[in-house]
């Protein structure tokens, strides 16, 4: 029985799988008891399906009872106790909860480090601990994790592996997030080539490749080389994967932000509607990604013209972003600018110049003076500052945010963030 739940889970027949894995549980404990090491393994294998079919409650309720099991039973450095401490931040980061999945990450690589390098989940962990860094918005920490990470895979696994390909595909798009895009790009073509090569056209990860060069295109400026890579990614994630699928999500959401950025509100204030009603339904109204969702919503509304609808809805959604996330978190930091913006476009910027100078001071500490969200907010700032008769404090803002630009994002793309409210309105890991 947890043979073949385990051949179901790696078939994502998640359903068939997660049946299997309660029954077989509900026997070990029975015949074996509640802490035998076979009953856990049940348990840490379940507790995995449970998150990826959206039923995250379940799964850290399980990954946590699990844990701690598992440090009483075979010990706190034992492998299956380190890849247990894995799973269970990663559910945490997944849920925002970074504060708790940030140390537990850390803690897990240096004694997975202390086992050799040779430890079949190092490089699991350390791609995780560097995707954590740059959901807390920590690119500095990140980026030459995932350097390492992917020179330490190509070294034992070789170029082409898919291991190797995820690897560089993480590090292309943390470059992306850093505004790195002379070197996003060219990663992300040879990714996408090299999964196409190797996994096939139709592959679930060929398709994220598709997606997240397509959001590289439209971040240069390239909207119309995005748009069509966008809906032929999108249309195959709904035929293999399913509308509801994380993936589709993704892709869905950007193509409704490259809808935006091509001046077409309404086709993207359809998508993104569509993308929250999904997430309310699968993942919850309180959820991380549900909330950026709601945000894309209110953006739409604002660039729509429908600004009573805006204003309300960034209003509810800040304050939830702040008391799940936290008043520092990347997401909170974006609803604050969208909602300063949206302050501005009603007319009263006075209301959205202390947003964006929280937002300004809390970007600087955390993703540094020269990161394109910070620059974007330094934008609408300065616009803000001179909408309130505060000329004195715009202009020297403004030139220094334009000579940040051109040295770090160029002419063209300086030009499309103003008044965008930071660098993207979605956000995805």
């Amino acid at each position: 029985m947890y043979n073949l739940a385990t051949a179901y889970q790696v078939a994502d027949k998640l359903e068939q799988a997660i049946s299997l894995y309660e029954n077989t549980l509900e026997i070990q404990k029975k015949k074996l008891g509640p802490d035998h090491p076979e009953t856990l393994r049940t348990m840490h294998n379940l507790a995995k399906g449970y998150y990826v079919v959206g039923k995250v409650d379940e799964a850290l309720a399980l990954n946590e009872e699990t844990f701690e099991k598992l440090k009483l039973k075979i010990g706190p450095n034992h492998p299956d106790t380190l890849s247990s401490m894995n799973n269970l931040a990663c559910l945490y980061r997944d849920t925002g909860q970074l504060g708790q999945a940030l140390p537990l990450l850390e803690e897990s690589l240096e004694k997975m480090k202390k086992l050799g390098t040779e430890h079949p989940e190092m490089l699991t962990c350390m791609s995780n601990l560097a995707l954590s860094y740059q959901e807390a918005g920590k690119l500095g920490q990140a980026l030459p994790l995932f350097k390492e990470t992917l020179d330490m895979q190509t070294a034992k696994l070789g170029p082409d592996h898919p291991d190797t390909l995820d690897s560089m595909h993480n590090l292309a798009t943390a470059y992306l997030a850093a505004g790195k895009l002379d070197k996003a790009l060219p990663l992300l073509e040879q990714t996408l080539d090299k999964r196409k090569a190797k996994l096939g056209l139709d592959d679930a990860k060929t398709l994220i490749s598709m997606s997240s060069l397509a959001n590289a295109y439209r971040e240069a400026g390239h909207v119309a080389q995005a748009l069509p890579i966008l809906k032929e990614a999108l249309e195959k994630q709904k035929a293999k994967l399913g509308p509801e699928h994380h993936d589709t999500l993704v892709s869905l959401s950007s193509l409704a932000t490259a809808y935006q950025a091509a001046g077409q509100p309404d086709k993207a204030l359809a998508l993104f509607k569509q993308t929250l009603e999904i997430e309310k339904a699968t993942l919850g109204a309180d959820n991380p990604e549900t909330l950026i969702s709601m945000v894309n919503v209110a953006n739409a509304y604002r660039d729509a013209g429908q600004i009573n609808l805006a204003l309300p809805l960034l209003e509810k959604t800040l304050e939830k972003m702040k008391a799940i996330l936290g008043p520092s978190h990347p997401k909170t930091l974006l609803g604050m600018g969208s909602l300063a913006e949206a302050y501005r476009a009603a007319g009263k910027p006075d209301r959205g110049v202390p947003l964006l100078e929280q937002t300004l001071e809390k970007q600087k500490a955390t993703l540094g003076l020269d990161h394109p969200a910070t620059l974007g907010t330094m934008s609408n700032l300065a616009v803000a500052y001179h909408a309130t008769g505060k000329p004195d404090r715009a202009v020297p803002l403004l030139e220094q945010t334009l000579e940040k630009q051109k040295a770090t994002l160029g002419l063209v793309l300086g030009a499309v963030r103003i008044g965008r409210g930071g660098l993207v309105l979605f956000e995805r890991s």
